[in-house]
């Protein structure tokens, strides 16, 4: 689901990190890092603001 919002808005992949051991992610779930190319500032503020606009839980890291 998420992969399929952020090709909609070409968004390149670089890295995908899959974390089920961390204290930090509850029991049953799996918490996924994505390293992500865009094209500038305005790109990125928009998949922002798409992801959020379809419910989709992530946090930007810089």
């Amino acid at each position: 689901h998420v992969v399929d919002e952020l090709a909609l808005l070409s968004a390149n992949i670089v890295e995908v990190v899959h974390d089920r051991l961390s204290s930090n992610v509850r029991a049953g779930t799996t918490g996924v890092t994505l390293s992500l190319e865009t094209e500038d500032q305005k790109h990125m503020d928009k998949l922002i603001q798409h992801l959020k606009e379809k419910s989709i839980d992530f946090k930007v890291l810089t």
